[in-house]
């Protein structure tokens, strides 16, 4: 950037720390009209969350976390784990671990505004951003998508910041937020890869003409040098992660475009069905996508931030796309900020009174998306007056507060009926009859350390889908099981788990009834497993 592009840049980051620092106040509000009961991958999370901090910072292995982790990179729980050493172990510190990423996603935003030359353009990146239902939605419950938006931020506007490379400390700042970026969550690369390869060509490009020109090696220039380093040490921070975990990768890639009758549907449908969930991003997004897109034909070499942005866009959707699982809206969290710089880029483009006119619209926007936001999310409006902000779209979390009352009906079950413990950790088994309900249910192990009714290292939880499922029930002292309310089926679940005369499974508890998303009747089982006979 020219001076003149850094002119009011200080005064205006103050503004948007206190802007994020509203987001996070307005947060904890919600937080404490309702306990955001966790859910599906949510629970996943935090309970992962756990092994990180355990293993890594108490029991100093960090190589052991490499397969709680499964596919979900390291980066966000080891931020996480240092909020619970300094705050202490609880459910607040991981959802702020989570918040605190609005600021990088302002600056980065802001910033990629400001590469335009237009300080309006910047403000309405990060208004935009900040007043974005999905996003913020997403800015207070424990999954990645929300962080993964911040680096794609980042690593678009260190993109745009690098320029031509020519700098060596802008080149290594690059290459340092784009590989922490690839260590939030696999999304990442694959929205940016493309943004990379196009930018690098770009900057090679005239380098190798020239080098060819002039009869000079390309080491003689500091941008292929540069281009290099930046590169290189992306690849240094992030490769090795995917180097370990490139069977895990090939495998859930391989489950997900596989074409299950049950979730497959062609290339087109998918575009369709998340274009569809747009207007979670902001109002109007489709319009303003297109009208972005059709003005790169106009603006050409001035566009270099919309370019990168549709790129980045396009890659993304339809990679995200081709996995063919059911469309999942917290993904449109992850492209987001291409969305936001593609719809808005041109503004800084146009002459200086169309930007005044637009900015004070856009700011009218965001203050609606986001009054239109607090009055959904308040329960205590009456259904009618959330209806009419039409302009937000709120996803269901699909699980109600009776299945959270479950988790802590059976933790306070256990923690009554541990007079067999001799003091070694409690294990839990749970059954993957309904995969979806034992992910659910790996908040239990969370909810009882908070709640102080086990220590961090005194609960066990195996699950049905790793490891050996009749090894892991001869070492469990309960098992919570999730089946349909056929006594039949609860009972043909426990003789295909377990060969006769291993254990017996005493009931603790009436199942618990579950009515969820998909209206399909459940219970919840508990019991305590009395071994017959030594484990194998």
């Amino acid at each position: 950037m020219t001076e003149e592009k850094y002119k009011g840049l200080w005064p205006d980051l103050a503004l948007l720390f206190l802007l994020g620092l509203f987001l996070i106040g307005l947060n904890y509000y919600w937080l404490s009209l309702d306990p955001q009961f966790p859910e599906w991958d949510h629970t996943k999370h935090l309970d992962q969350s756990i092994d990180f901090f355990r293993l890594f910072f108490q029991q100093l292995n960090p190589v052991s976390v490499l397969g709680p982790l499964d596919e979900n990179p390291p980066l966000l729980f080891f931020i996480t784990s240092l909020f619970y050493l300094v705050s202490g172990f609880s459910r607040g510190a991981a959802y702020f671990s989570v918040m605190i990423y609005v600021w990088p996603l302002l600056f980065g935003l802001y910033m990629a505004g400001r590469t335009t030359g237009s300080r309006l353009t910047a403000w309405i990146f990060a208004l935009v951003a900040l007043s974005s239902p999905i996003a913020v939605d997403y800015s207070h419950k424990y999954y990645e998508d929300y962080p993964t938006a911040a680096f794609i931020a980042l690593g678009i506007w260190s993109l745009l910041w690098a320029g031509d490379f020519s700098d060596r400390k802008k080149s290594i700042w690059c290459g340092v937020i784009l590989g922490l970026g690839a260590l939030v969550k696999f999304i990442h690369p694959m929205v940016m890869f493309l943004p990379v390869i196009w930018t690098a060509w770009i900057v090679y490009d005239p380098i190798r003409r020239e080098a060819k020109k002039r009869g000079k090696p390309l080491s003689s220039f500091p941008g292929f040098t540069n281009l290099i380093l930046a590169m290189g040490i992306a690849a240094v921070i992030a490769v090795p992660w995917y180097l370990l975990k490139f069977g895990t990768y090939t495998k859930m890639w391989a489950f997900m475009t596989y074409p299950r009758p049950e979730t497959y549907k062609p290339l087109y449908q998918m575009l369709f069905a998340y274009i569809r969930d747009f207007n979670n991003i902001f109002f109007m997004a489709c319009p303003l996508l297109i009208i972005g897109t059709i003005l790169l034909l106009v603006f050409r070499g001035k566009a270099k931030a919309g370019v990168l942005a549709l790129i980045a866009f396009v890659s993304g959707l339809v990679l995200i796309s081709l996995s063919r699982v059911p469309p999942t809206a917290r993904y449109l969290v992850d492209l987001m900020p291409p969305v936001v710089i593609l719809s808005f880029y041109w503004v800084g483009l146009v002459k200086k009174r169309w930007q005044i006119l637009i900015f004070p619209l856009v700011l009218l926007l965001s203050a609606w998306q986001l009054t239109g936001w607090i009055i959904l999310k308040n329960r205590g409006f009456p259904p009618d007056v959330k209806t009419m902000i039409r302009t937000v779209s709120m996803p269901g979390s699909g699980l109600s507060s009776k299945y959270f009352l479950i988790t802590g009906g059976i933790l306070k079950k256990i923690s009554g009926d541990l007079s067999h413990r001799n003091n070694r950790p409690v294990s839990i088994f749970i059954s993957n009859h309904s995969e979806i309900q034992a992910m659910d249910l790996q908040c239990l192990r969370h909810q009882g350390i908070e709640e102080g009714l086990f220590g961090l290292n005194e609960m066990i939880i195996y699950y049905e889908n790793k490891g050996d499922p009749e090894k892991d029930l001869r070492k469990s002292d309960y098992m919570v099981l999730s089946a349909g309310d056929d006594e039949k089926e609860v009972n043909k679940i426990i003789e295909d788990l377990q060969s006769p005369g291993e254990c017996k499974f005493i009931p603790l508890a009436p199942p618990w009834k579950i009515d969820w998303e998909f209206k399909i009747p459940k219970s919840v089982n508990l019991y305590r497993v009395e071994h017959l006979r030594e484990s194998k």
